[in-house]
């Protein structure tokens, strides 16, 4: 005598019933039968399903992928880094011979400088002859020359030092970066599984 809601798992439309107005029903008695609103449900669910298995897997290919990636760069990353140091490393010799390079070229010129101011003390004495002097001014001219090509070096060798310093610090951080992304790359696919 007491009504009773009755609800089904599924959506459909009630094709019989079993039961009257009145009728006494024990657990489990059929009451009516349905008929599923959409009959290809379970066959779209099972697909979705299949879906959802291979986005799975191919997310998983990738992770690995990802990691093989991450794997790689780190090697490189440690291979470009030492060649960058090693680039560093030969500017800053070629730097440091480009100085001494300098230095011998001015105590070169300054020898010649002296030697010119003796020829032409020697020569105002008559003790030496035109042609010496002349010798002497040419070594004195040739040495200053020597002496400007010699600091061009030394500022040529500085700015291939100083470019080959910001090369390395661009390599760490460009190979950096690359990682760093990979790895997020790797937690977004990650958190899709």
């Amino acid at each position: 005598e007491r009504q009773q809601s009755i609800e089904a798992p599924i959506e459909g439309r009630i094709v019989r019933w079993d039961v009257r107005e009145g009728s006494s029903v024990k657990q489990g008695d059929l009451i009516a039968e349905i008929s599923d609103n959409d009959p290809a449900l379970q066959q779209r669910l099972r697909e979705e399903r299949d879906a959802v298995r291979e986005r799975q897997e191919a997310s998983r290919a990738r992770v690995t992928a990802i990691e093989d990636r991450i794997a790689a760069l780190s090697g490189s990353k440690t291979s470009a880094v030492a060649a960058a140091a090693a680039r560093t490393r030969g500017s800053r010799d070629r730097v440091r011979a480009a100085v001494e390079a300098l230095a011998a070229a001015e105590a070169t010129a300054k020898t010649a400088k002296l030697n010119l101011e003796r020829q032409q003390a020697l020569l105002e004495k008559g003790l030496s002859s035109t042609r010496a002097l002349e010798l002497s001014d040419l070594e004195a001219v040739r040495t200053r020359t020597e002496v400007d090509r010699a600091r061009a070096a030394v500022s040529a060798a500085q700015s291939e030092q100083s470019a080959a310093s910001s090369d390395a610090q661009r390599v760490g951080t460009d190979m950096k970066a690359m990682l760093q992304d990979a790895r997020i790359t790797r937690l977004r696919c990650l958190v899709l599984l």
